[in-house]
């Protein structure tokens, strides 16, 4: 009777396959897990309406991105 002989080939084939399932399930896992948690409300913000915004920083920081000077770039 003749032993089946495997090369060597297809076992390092067989278990690099393998470690890229693993690797890719946990990056899937991973991805999917963040992608559900974004969608979670996170109810333990305090509901306080004492939220206030300084309208003067915001005013500053909206004219310097307005009248900011770009150097355009020259493809020639």
């Amino acid at each position: 009777m003749k032993t089946l002989k495997i090369d060597r080939f297809y076992i390092v084939l067989v278990s690099m396959l393998v470690v890229l399932a693993v690797i890719t399930f946990f990056t899937l896992r991973t991805v999917f897990g963040s992608i559900n948690k974004s969608h979670e409300v996170d109810t333990t913000i305090p509901q306080d309406n004492n939220l206030s915004i300084n309208a003067n920083s915001l005013n500053e920081a909206l004219k310097y991105v307005s009248q900011k000077n770009f150097t355009p770039l020259d493809l020639k």
